[in-house]
């Protein structure tokens, strides 16, 4: 799997977090389906938030993920979340969050960084277990 590579580019970039958001970006890294949940890497950890609906499901499949509930507002959760663990340098998918969202994240305490197609490079190259999703969903 390329989370390595994509954590590796964390800590290159000098970001305690990245913070993803799309339903794309957050199946790429997990392999989790989900249409709410957000993924969360340090350099060294891997955060998945999700809601009840998926939570149970989440901690049965991503055992080397940690999984959070989002048992109610996820704007305030995710806050909460990153400050909990003074992250304090957070990217983000620019293209991928919309200005609400954007909006609603600003904090004292953390500073955002924009980042367009973050995971371009990772993507662009096939693992065997990428290609045989790939030939899943031509069938």
């Amino acid at each position: 799997m390329k989370i390595k590579q994509v954590q590796e580019k964390i800590k290159k970039e000098g970001l305690d977090a990245f913070l993803f958001s799309s339903t794309v970006s957050v199946f790429y890294l997990s392999r989790f389906r989900s249409t709410h949940a957000y993924a969360v890497l340090t350099p060294s950890e891997k955060f998945l938030l999700t809601d009840a609906r998926y939570y149970e499901r989440a901690k049965r499949e991503l055992r080397d993920w940690e999984v959070i509930l989002i048992k109610s507002n996820p704007v305030r959760t995710l806050k909460n979340f990153l400050k909990e663990r003074s992250f304090k340098l957070v990217g983000y998918e620019e293209e991928r969050v919309n200005c609400t969202l954007r909006r609603k994240l600003r904090s004292r305490d953390i500073k955002w960084v924009g980042y367009a197609n973050f995971l371009k490079e990772e993507r662009a190259y096939k693992t065997k277990e990428e290609i045989n999703l790939i030939k899943e969903g031509v069938r």
